[in-house]
């Protein structure tokens, strides 16, 4: 393990926190907040910056020499750190009372993961809401992306490392020449997102401070909403619709924008990921619609409702408009299949990703064609191109540890009084980092084990895993 670089990135990562919390310092200054409410945020700056510079002062004397190992760590500490560090706020407000609950919530946030232990949001102070919609806006696309774009060139290689353990599908690759301009590339198409959807917001009368957040947790596909009936409030069709497609152009592999704003439109038309993901929302939207028919006098109510739920689910933003619980069993089946699936691989959603899905149901086929022709020779095609064997035993073997978590999770949640299907839906929520979900009825000790759950998800499992083996440690 290259020690000096890991602490010279942990530097970076302080300093990178603590401008992050001048903005909600700015936000409480603007709305004449209570003196408690400033100090939430001015007493970790005061800490987190000074320690930041000068641990980024630790120099690696060797910057090339950073292998895969060494990015899934920086990647794994870093958000480790952002959410022990990001609770701060909670706890000094007294926003929250018990610190387990500060880390959940910290971490449901930067995960863009949307459950929560907060009853009634409204009651929290501008600036505290300010900062739960704004951990999601800083972690959908990644904290050392984020970092990475704003930071000056740094080693191609290192940042190579850390991309592809932290952005989300099987595979990662640049969308130009180098890592940087990739970084920023994205950052600029992200930016660009949340203030279209805030001037359609706007438009829609929505209040500029609810817009901006309701951005924020949009745009990430996130799920914090700072009130309790989440996207209901604003009983408007419009704002609904606005959300919705918003929530589903984010769940869309970003590298797809990028072609079309530099008119390949064509090629970006012929991925295969996007017309599935496309066709999972149609198709969810039909279940949806026709399970819920007796529940709605006007069927364009219902489809409206069917189709911002379906987004909502897919893209694992967690928004809700009503309560699908009512709905029955093939609704409720429907969503859950649609929680597990998840959004575009390279996109702000969460879930195993529809690229793995269709990686995994074309290797079943492939594996049921040679039971039949033993001799037979055929590869697993995407977009056209040969997929290499061992993408496909990541696909496959992602897919065992995903269940395998799961599974041990429910009994943890099942030991702490949560019912099978309950157990069931909180682990794929936590794992796919999908809200909404009230859950301040488990310990505290199972709160922390959700928060790591919900950093393994946003993580792809791999760089926690990294993290937990003793050989990761030993000197390189």
């Amino acid at each position: 393990m290259n020690y000096r670089l890991l602490a010279n990135m942990i530097g970076k990562v302080l300093i990178a926190l603590a401008v992050l919390m001048v903005v909600p310092i700015i936000v409480a200054a603007v709305y004449g907040e209570k003196l408690w409410d400033y100090l939430a945020f001015v007493i970790p700056v005061a800490v987190l910056l000074p320690c930041g510079i000068g641990i980024s002062f630790i120099k690696p004397k060797d910057k090339t020499k950073m292998r895969p190992r060494e990015g899934m760590v920086m990647v794994a500490v870093s958000w480790l750190l952002f959410t022990l560090l990001g609770a701060l706020p909670y706890y000094i407000s007294g926003a929250l009372k018990n610190f387990f609950d500060c880390i959940f919530e910290t971490a449901s946030g930067f995960t863009t993961t949307g459950v929560s232990v907060i009853l009634k949001p409204e009651n929290l102070s501008r600036s505290i809401n300010f900062w739960r919609c704004f951990t999601h806006w800083i972690g959908g696309m990644g904290i050392l992306v984020f970092i990475q774009a704003v930071l000056p060139k740094g080693n191609e290689m290192q940042s190579i490392h850390i991309f592809r353990a932290e952005s989300p599908g099987p595979q990662v690759s640049k969308i130009v020449s180098k890592m940087g301009s990739t970084a920023k590339i994205l950052y600029l198409i992200y930016i660009f997102n949340t203030i279209l959807q805030t001037i359609f917001l706007l438009c829609g009368k929505m209040p500029f401070y609810d817009s901006i957040v309701c951005s924020f947790s949009t745009v990430s596909t996130g799920g914090f909403s700072i009130w309790s009936d989440s996207i209901a409030h604003y009983n408007s069709l419009y704002i609904e619709m606005v959300v919705a497609v918003f929530m589903m152009l984010n769940g869309i592999n970003y590298s797809l924008f990028f072609l079309l704003i530099t008119g390949k439109a064509l090629a970006a038309l012929k991925n295969t990921e996007l017309w599935v993901y496309i066709a999972a929302i149609i198709a969810g939207t039909v279940a949806l619609t026709v399970s819920s028919l007796q529940m709605f006098d006007s069927i364009g109510r219902n489809i409206a409702d069917s189709f911002f739920q379906v987004t909502s689910v897919i893209s694992s933003t967690g928004f809700v408009t009503v309560d699908f619980n009512a709905w029955g069993s093939l609704a409720r089946l429907v969503l859950i299949l649609l929680m597990f699936m998840g959004a575009c691989a390279g996109s702000t959603g969460g879930g195993f990703k529809v690229s793995r899905m269709i990686l995994l149901g074309k290797n079943v086929h492939r594996y049921m064609k040679k039971l039949g022709s033993p001799n037979s020779v055929s590869a697993v095609k995407m977009d056209g191109k040969s997929v290499d064997d061992a993408l496909l035993y990541h696909v496959v073997s992602m897919f065992a540890i995903y269940i395998a978590i799961v599974a041990v999770g429910m009994v943890w949640l099942a030991i702490d009084g949560a019912g099978i299907e309950d157990a069931l839906v909180d682990m794929i929520s936590c794992m796919s980092n999908i809200g909404p979900g009230y859950y301040n009825d488990f310990h505290g000790v199972t709160k922390l084990f959700l928060s790591v759950v919900m950093i393994a998800g946003r993580l792809e499992i791999m760089p926690i895993i990294i993290l937990a083996l003793p050989r990761t440690w030993r000197k390189a």
